[in-house]
């Protein structure tokens, strides 16, 4: 398995290998590369003011996050924390 080639899924966490792009544990289509999330410097919410996304609209859907994650791979901890207060407050 090839750091470079393998993808985590959004909405379950699965790591798994590009044979389709579906992740193979919940179906799901929203997937990010792994090497991109464990390179990236993780902001927290706390660094946002500080950070380039401070003045941007965060998105309200995983949809939105996957799009939003492709042009701003720095926001990987963010959609982490969003995740996690979309799950407590289910």
């Amino acid at each position: 398995m090839k750091l470079s080639t393998v993808r985590i899924c959004l909405d379950c966490e699965e790591i798994f290998e590009p044979r389709n792009l579906m992740c193979p544990a919940c179906g799901s289509r929203y997937w990010f590369f792994l090497s991109t999330w464990l390179n990236e410097k993780k902001p927290t919410l706390k660094d946002r003011s500080r950070s380039s996304l401070a003045n941007i609209d965060l998105p309200n859907t995983t949809y939105g996050w996957t799009n939003f994650i492709s042009e701003h791979p720095e926001a990987i901890t963010l959609f982490e924390e969003w995740k996690t207060e979309q799950e407590k407050n289910r």
